[in-house]
């Protein structure tokens, strides 16, 4: 991520989401930047998902802010996971530090900078094979 922004201005908004998912809506990003131009630093896509456990779970309070991340736990508090996001770009400066993005969105979570916007129940992971087949994919 960080290399795709570096001549960005730290209060320009990156949008990011991952090649190996699909999801909808397709005006998600259009939902989360104006979190991000209300004050978040960053605004979390959220998705429910069949197997959370896979994923990083979201927990949100009642307003949309995160309260925690839970990264691929075995038994997750939520079934809610999120699979893009839009940031002020000085906001993620603390990406390289981090194992995992969530790492370092749960430290900005923890000061109340992250927002979420629920996106849909439609996301799928289609980086392994199972998960190209259940899209229906031809996997060799």
């Amino acid at each position: 991520v960080t290399l795709g922004i570096a001549d960005a201005g730290a209060d320009d908004i990156a949008l990011v989401g991952f090649p190996d998912t699909l999801w909808e809506p397709v005006d998600g990003f259009a939902r989360l930047v104006p979190l991000v131009e209300a004050g978040a630093d960053v605004a979390l896509g959220v998705f429910r998902a069949d197997e959370p456990e896979r994923f990083d779970v979201v927990v949100p309070d009642g307003e949309g802010r995160v309260l925690d991340i839970e990264t691929k736990v075995a038994e997750p508090s939520s079934d809610l996971i999120w699979g893009c996001f839009a940031a002020r770009v000085g906001a993620l400066a603390g990406l390289t530090d981090a194992a995992e993005p969530s790492v370092h969105f749960l430290r900005l979570a923890r000061e109340g900078r992250v927002a979420t916007a629920f996106l849909s129940d439609g996301f799928v992971d289609i980086g392994t094979r199972e998960a190209m087949a259940r899209v229906g994919a031809v996997v060799p």
